[in-house]
């Protein structure tokens, strides 16, 4: 029985060692070689999903550089926020495939059950979906888009910028934006037109350059607001008018060379302006133009010229000079009295009535120079006085020559007082005359008009007691009442 065990066993043995010496590579065979194979397919094939993956992320990032346009980072000349494709994926291996991959051994095996472990994990990763930051990117972004302002790319970009997204997060927010950027365009244009009148040529610049769309997108938006360009027109000359004054000429320039309206749009709105609304603006161009043109005396032809410079015609020019503040009747006026120092209320009417004044005209201007109390009267006959020194005897002489050339008897007085060159005593003399005949209304009871009070009156204007006594004496006044 032992015998018989140890054949079996011994038989066993020679029938396992023909089996092994079956296989073509035997125990020592090129084990490395089949396995250099597999591993080489393995990395070409993780080598081509790379590739796929780099060209995922290039085409993401193709799309947002042709929505950003020629945005450009000012100092590294790459677009803003995004980072170019410094490399490409290598090429894959050229090797074929082993003809034989069902004779690899168990470590090749091994690899490549790794690799596919390693490529279904990246796999479920990138199918996750966004992450929480380009989330939260695209929902600001929406807020954006849907706030009523009208926000273009780049400014919704440059606002997820500064409310400290990442550059990364906001890229494909916009890529997963689907927005409308012209109609955005057309909601702003809308907004501005609010906000006051416009051309469409200012509308698109405004698109354009301040608000950042595409020369497309804001000639849709200025077409697509809603706006009638010449009630623009007509609303923008109207708020010119209100705010300055402008002759028809100027404000043609002005909305067509600094705005940018049509011709039939400047047409229509001058159109719905009034003779009347020039004449106004004819009026206040006046009032602009005096404090720096206009002098005492000054022609009021030559004044309507300086109007006519402005652009208004003759009779708007006209208009505007008769109904400003200046009053030309006094400026002629003034004119004269600045030119003929000294003179008087006669010369002065002898004058403007050779300037073709009626005598309603002269009334008024010497009423307007009394306005003030006479200043200019009273200023004039001093002047009046000053020059008459000399050719005159006494103190009633001047004032009566004062007197005839329309000086009042006050005036006439103030005027030989402060510049007829008379003594004291003769102008105490001549005050004591105009009391005691109550010529300047002094109505002095007949006791009061005794020596020491009429003395006493003269001290109290000035004089010295010397010169008022010296002249109460030669006018015979004494302590005693006179008789009637």
């Amino acid at each position: 029985m032992k015998r018989l065990i140890l054949i079996t066993i011994v038989s066993l043995s020679l029938l396992l060692s023909s089996c092994t010496s079956c296989n073509p590579f035997g125990k020592g065979g090129d084990e490395s070689s089949d396995s250099t194979i597999i591993e080489e397919s393995s990395n070409t094939q993780n080598a081509e999903n790379s590739s796929h993956q780099q060209d995922d992320s290039e085409h993401h990032s193709s799309r947002t550089t042709e929505q950003l346009g020629d945005k450009k980072n000012e100092n590294s000349g790459t677009l803003t926020g995004k980072e170019e494709s410094s490399s490409k994926p290598e090429e894959s291996s050229s090797k074929p495939e082993s003809s034989k991959p069902e004779e690899s051994s168990s470590k090749p095996e091994e690899s490549s059950s790794e690799s596919s472990s390693e490529s279904s994990e990246e796999s479920s990763a990138g199918e996750s979906g966004p992450t929480d930051g380009q989330k939260k990117a695209l929902a600001k972004a929406k807020e954006y888009l849907n706030d009523g302002t009208g926000w273009s790319f780049v400014e919704i970009v440059n606002n997820l910028d500064s409310d400290g997204f990442d550059h990364s997060d906001v890229l494909w927010a916009m890529d997963n934006l689907d927005a409308d950027w012209k109609e955005q365009a057309a909601t702003r244009a809308k907004n501005i037109i609010g906000m006051g009148p416009a051309s469409r040529s200012m509308m698109i610049d405004e698109l354009k350059n301040h608000a950042e769309f595409t020369q497309e997108e804001a000639e849709y938006g200025a077409d697509n607001c809603g706006a009638d360009w010449k009630e623009q027109a007509l609303l923008y000359a109207q708020y010119c008018l209100n705010k300055g004054a402008y002759s028809e000429t100027i404000l043609r320039m002005k909305m067509e060379n600094e705005v940018g309206f049509e011709d039939t749009e400047i047409n229509y709105a001058m159109s719905e302006i009034t003779e009347n609304d020039w004449n106004q603006e004819a009026v206040e161009t006046a009032e602009e133009i005096a404090p720096e043109k206009f002098y005492v005396g000054m022609p009021e032809s030559d004044f309507i010229d300086l109007i006519k410079d402005r652009g208004f015609t003759d009779s708007q020019a006209t208009y505007g000079a008769e109904n400003c503040t200046i009053n030309w009747k006094v400026n002629t006026a003034n004119g004269y009295i600045l030119d003929n120092t000294p003179t008087s209320p006669s010369d002065l009417t002898t004058f403007l009535s050779g300037e073709g004044y009626s005598k309603s005209d002269i009334i008024e201007i010497l009423d307007y120079y009394n306005e003030d109390g006479g200043g200019v009267w009273y200023y004039q006959a001093g002047e009046y006085a000053d020059y008459m020194q000399g050719s005159v005897l006494t103190v009633k002489e001047m004032v009566d020559m004062l007197k005839s050339a329309g000086f009042t008897e006050d005036q006439a007085w103030q005027g030989v007082y402060n510049k007829g060159g008379f003594s004291e005593d003769e102008l105490a003399y001549y005050r004591i005359y105009q009391i005691i005949n109550n010529l300047d209304g002094s109505n002095l009871a007949d006791e009061d008009k005794i020596k020491s009070k009429i003395v006493a009156m003269l001290v109290d204007e000035g004089f010295s007691e010397t010169a008022a006594d010296s002249a109460a004496t030669s006018f015979g006044l004494t302590e005693s009442v006179p008789k009637g």
